[in-house]
């Protein structure tokens, strides 16, 4: 080492070099045996480490060329940097399907983590094809406090590209993470959550990962996932629920992530994650659903995002959905905000497609409730635009747009939901909410219908209304109240009609009181049982 490099490296044990003079120091793997014509450098990569590290920190740098090597241990105050090199991982490394390899880690072989590491512009060959056996073979994994990975190039990974396990106040930005055998990106916390938080995982882009682009599991939390590109991969984003009603990930914030060609099943899975923010994203052609919330997601906003899908992925299992609320152990999506997002479904081959499916999976016949599901667009040219199955009660569909080729909402007798002031592109809403009538609003134990003429079948309770959809200007009877509930109800006109003389509607003495607008004499009338005063 030079007396300029001894001087800088007493300084940093001395304390008198802080961190923002690291990268001035610059160990070169080179300088420490690494050669390209070597079969393993990894004993020479370890030395530049540990020089640095022992130095107080510093950056390790690797200069061009392509350099083999078997596992890397960052450590404490070093950065891992590529200077127009790349490492690449050597031919059968990984080869017992028990073991668990760790390519580059800042684990430190005591059961703790060396903090303060970072790959910056790293170029990493995972050369997974010639390395296929193993328990575990992620390209980085890195833990604990403020591990960084920034602009690296991971490529033909073993096992998933990235793991943050038990990381903390780390960040992973704006790496491109291109073909493996897992995840591009796994978080993983596997304790009790207090372990993981306020991590960053931005402009990354990850192509080619059966499993998902970017994995959350073992209790996640309080990371923010944003401004992601994933394409060709099995799930875009997975908040996963590993095992039990417990062992969830919660308060994600999930922004602005493009999601294209997801070949396996969801664009967005939230399993079972409570207090999380999905907003902005764009998801583009999937197997099986677009955004899907599970089980016990509960107060969260879905706000925002756009999903469509032309049908040139293979439809996965019975059917394609845009938005899906479905049950898991039981349990059921509740008091979430679902709105302003936009569905259309498109999907030439005819499948059974639902731009929005609310549906239970399991034996439970009521739950998912008090869900917001409003001023949303939901279109497909197939089967429904959306369709509500009987295990959901007590929800508010409000003023979205339904559009389907089969029917525009096919309700299945869900129980108590306030299904109002929709718009029906098609007019085909079709189904039964309480076993009674399709345009349902409940407000207290009221209940309110729409028809252009009062029911006729059904069961009705005193005091319900049915309201008349015809236009203001020509609507002659405003709606009719049930007075009676034998049988289908009887009911009488209410509120205050409007039309032309002509267009006086003929009415009984069950109707006295009602009110009409006479718009030929421009006089407001009363009907008193028996005659227009």
């Amino acid at each position: 080492m030079s007396n300029a490099s001894q001087l800088i490296a007493q300084q940093f044990r001395s304390g008198e070099v802080n961190r923002k003079t690291w990268k001035d120091v610059i160990y070169n793997i080179r300088d420490y045996g690494a050669s390209e014509l070597l079969s393993d450098n990894t004993n020479y990569i370890r030395d530049a480490i540990s020089a640095a590290y022992n130095a107080g920190g510093g950056t390790v740098i690797v200069p061009p060329g392509e350099y083999l090597f078997t596992a890397i241990t960052l450590k404490t105050n070093v950065r891992l940097v590529s200077f127009g090199g790349k490492l690449k991982l050597r031919d059968g490394v990984c080869v017992n399907s028990s073991t668990s390899y760790y390519i580059i880690h800042n684990m430190d072989g005591l059961g703790g983590l060396f903090s303060n590491v970072a790959c910056v512009d790293l170029i990493v060959d995972g050369n997974g094809a010639n390395n296929a056996t193993f328990l575990v073979a992620d390209i980085i994994t890195f833990g604990g406090e403020n591990a960084n990975i920034i602009n690296c190039n991971l490529y033909d990974a073993p096992d998933s590209g990235i793991m943050f396990s038990g990381a903390k106040n780390s960040l992973c930005i704006g790496n491109r993470i291109d073909l493996g055998r897992d995840l591009g990106i796994y978080v993983n916390d596997g304790l009790n959550g207090s372990n993981l938080y306020e991590n960053v995982i931005s402009y990354n882009r990850i192509t080619n990962f059966p499993n998902g682009g970017i994995g959350l599991k073992r209790v996640s939390t309080k990371t923010t996932v944003a401004l992601n590109a994933i394409n060709d991969c099995g799930n875009g984003i997975t908040l996963e629920q590993a095992s039990t009603a417990t062992d969830y990930s919660k308060n994600i914030t999930i922004i602005g992530n493009r999601i294209r060609n997801v070949t396996a099943s969801a664009g967005i899975d939230i399993r079972s994650a409570p207090y999380c923010t999905v907003i902005g994203n764009r998801i583009e052609n999937f197997a099986l659903v677009g955004l899907n919330i599970q089980g016990d997601t509960h107060h969260s906003s879905i706000i925002g995002n756009v999903i469509t899908s032309d049908g040139s992925i293979p439809v996965f299992g019975t059917y394609r959905a845009g938005v899906m609320l479905t049950s898991r152990q039981n349990i059921f999506p509740s008091y979430n905000t679902i709105m302003g997002n936009t569905v259309e479904i498109n999907n030439p081959s005819g499948d059974n497609v639902l731009a929005l499916y609310m549906l239970s999976v399991e034996s439970k016949i009521s739950g998912g409730d008090h869900n917001i599901i409003a001023g949303n667009t939901f279109k497909t040219n197939a089967t429904y635009g959306g369709r509500i199955t009987s295990a959901y009660t007590k929800n508010l569909i409000a003023n979205n747009v339904f559009s389907g080729s089969t029917n525009d909402i096919f309700v299945n007798a869900s129980l108590q939901n306030t299904i109002a002031d929709n718009d029906y592109v098609n007019n085909t809403p079709a189904g039964l909410d309480a076993s009674t009538e399709t345009y349902l609003q409940r407000i207290g134990t009221q209940k309110v219908t729409r028809s252009n003429s009062a029911p006729t079948s059904g069961t009705w309770s005193v005091g319900d209304i049915c309201e008349n959809p015809t236009p203001t200007l020509v609507r002659n009877i405003d709606r009719w109240k049930c007075i009676n509930a034998t049988g289908s109800g009887t009911w009488v006109a209410y509120g205050c009609g409007t039309g032309t003389t002509a267009q006086r509607p003929t009415l009984t003495a069950n109707d006295a009181g009602y009110l009409y607008y006479d718009t030929t004499t421009g006089t407001k009338i009363f009907w008193t049982g028996t005659a227009w005063v």
